[in-house]
């Protein structure tokens, strides 16, 4: 298993992405979308106000609704974060064999954001919901290709 210092960033996205797909699952086997059904905030705060921290253990409650909600938010704002700052970066290299990965992808992470967003906002209605599932396997994929578009 070998990795070159180049494709770095890119197996990191993977990982990310893997991670975020992680926490969605939590948030769907919990039902944790049913708790904070607005956007961009969590009610109306940016941390869910149903939580106490009182230890650093508490951080790690993977059966709290809102906490698992808060982190796969902000889970999807890094990775849109960093997303951008690889499409910036290949532009600025004008590595131009991955201008159509790196585009697509952005386009597959556009459409999961709003998927995720009418989620929360139409009250899990299922349709958008399941879109929102079937996406991200769609977005592996082209984190993938991307990926795979590197190392070629």
């Amino acid at each position: 298993f070998n990795i070159k210092k180049e494709t770095i960033p890119y197996f990191i996205l993977i990982f990310l992405v893997f991670f975020q797909i992680l926490f969605g699952a939590f948030v769907s086997g919990l039902d944790a979308g049913k708790i904070y059904q607005t956007w961009p905030y969590m009610g109306k705060s940016f941390f869910p106000n149903d939580y106490e921290i009182l230890k650093l253990f508490d951080l790690f409650n993977f059966e709290s609704h809102s906490l698992v909600q808060f982190y796969h938010r902000n889970m999807a704002y890094f990775i849109t974060l960093y997303i951008l700052i690889l499409t910036f970066l290949i532009y600025k290299k004008k590595d131009r064999k991955l201008f159509k990965p790196i585009n697509l992808l952005v386009i597959i992470l556009l459409i999961q954001i709003l998927l995720g967003v009418l989620t929360l906002l139409s009250d899990l209605h299922v349709l958008i919901a399941s879109s929102h599932q079937i996406v991200s396997v769609i977005l592996v994929l082209g984190t993938l290709n991307l990926y795979y578009s590197v190392i070629k």
